[in-house]
């Protein structure tokens, strides 16, 4: 029970800037990195924020990514790393 209205905001806003990592058999992990109607500040300053904290969950940082591929909704992957 949540007693303090403002602790169900500062809840709702940690919801809201949370991360998943999803990882798959094939050894892919993807994650969320915005949406079409956000600036490409936004969505760099996101992806660089998620890679930063994938970095540091890994044993060898960045050496252990492969590559890393930009996915919009309907476009083509492109090869960012």
């Amino acid at each position: 029970v949540i007693r303090n209205p403002n602790d169900l905001q500062n809840f709702y806003n940690e919801v809201v800037r949370m991360v998943k990592f999803k990882l798959r058999k094939t050894n892919d992990i993807s994650f969320t990195v915005g949406y079409c109607e956000m600036s490409d500040e936004e969505i760099y300053t996101n992806l660089n924020t998620g890679l930063n904290f994938l970095a540091t969950l890994l044993k060898k940082g960045y050496k252990s990514l492969g590559g890393v591929v930009l996915k919009s909704c309907q476009g083509k992957p492109v090869r960012i790393y």
